[in-house]
C-alpha cells in the first residue's frame, strides 16, 4: 500500500474497483430487489465518503443475470456515485448460473488486459447477490473463473437473498461459507468489505 507520505502528496488516485453480480432471476423477489436498489443509494454515499480519506477510486462494474448475463455497466466502470441511479428489475425466467460465470470471467479478462498491468494495484471486490445455485451445472464455469488470478485476488462476499438452504454452492462461487451473509445480517458486510492493495508481477506480459 503507498506509504502516508506519499498518500499526502499530489497523486491521482488508485482505482478501486468493486464488480456487482446480481441475480435478478424468478428466484429473487421483487421485494429483495428493491430493498438492494435503496441500498445503492447508501452504498454510493459511504464509498465516496471513503474517497476523501484515502487515495482510492472508487468503481463499479455491474452485471444482472438470469437466462441471461448482462453487463448493465457496459462502457467499462462507472464512479461509485453513479450507481445509486442504477435499477435492477425483477425477471421471470430462470437463472442460468453457468453462463453467468463465463460471462464473468471474460468480463474480468478484458478488465484485466487494459487495466492490471502493473505490480502493485488494489485488488477488485466481487459481491454477488444471489439466492444461490438450485444445481451443480455451474461447476465448469467455475473452474475455469477460479483459475483467473484476478479473481483469486479480489474479496469475494455473496448476499443470499433467500432462506434456502445451499449456502454450500453459494460458498462454492466465493470461497467459504463465513463470506456468505444474509441480507439481514449486513453489520458483517461492511467488516468482511475491504480492498485490499497487493503487489504481483504483471497480470499481462
Amino acid at each position: 500500500m503507498p506509504s502516508a507520505e506519499y498518500m499526502k502528496s499530489e497523486v491521482p488516485k488508485y482505482d478501486a474497483n468493486i464488480f456487482f453480480i446480481i441475480e435478478n432471476s424468478n428466484n429473487v423477489s421483487s421485494e429483495a430487489l428493491n430493498a438492494l436498489n435503496h441500498s445503492f443509494e447508501e452504498l454510493s454515499k459511504t464509498m465516496s465518503e471513503m474517497e476523501t480519506t484515502t487515495d482510492m477510486q472508487v468503481k463499479a462494474i455491474i452485471l444482472e443475470f438470469d437466462d441471461k448475463c448482462r453487463i448493465i455497466t457496459e462502457d467499462g466502470p462507472v464512479h461509485i456515485s453513479e450507481i445509486s441511479s442504477i435499477k435492477i428489475r425483477h425477471s421471470d425466467m430462470e437463472p442460468d448460473f453457468e453462463k453467468m460465470l463465463f460471462t464473468l470471467n471474460g468480463v474480468i479478462k478484458d478488465y484485466c488486459s487494459r487495466n492490471f498491468t502493473k505490480r502493485s494495484f488494489y485488488a477488485p471486490v466481487f459481491i454477488f447477490i444471489t439466492a444461490g445455485p438450485k444445481d451443480t451445472k455451474y461447476i465448469n464455469a467455475l473452474n475455469s473463473l477460479k483459475r483467473n488470478r484476478l479473481y483469486n485476488l479480489g474479496t469475494r462476499i455473496a448476499l443470499q437473498v433467500d432462506k434456502r438452504n445451499n449456502i454450500e454452492r453459494i460458498a462454492d462461487i466465493v470461497g467459504s461459507e463465513e463470506a456468505v451473509l444474509s441480507m439481514s445480517n449486513l453489520d458483517l458486510f461492511t467488516r468482511l468489505f475491504r480492498f485490499q492493495w497487493v503487489e504481483v508481477e504483471p497480470l499481462l506480459d
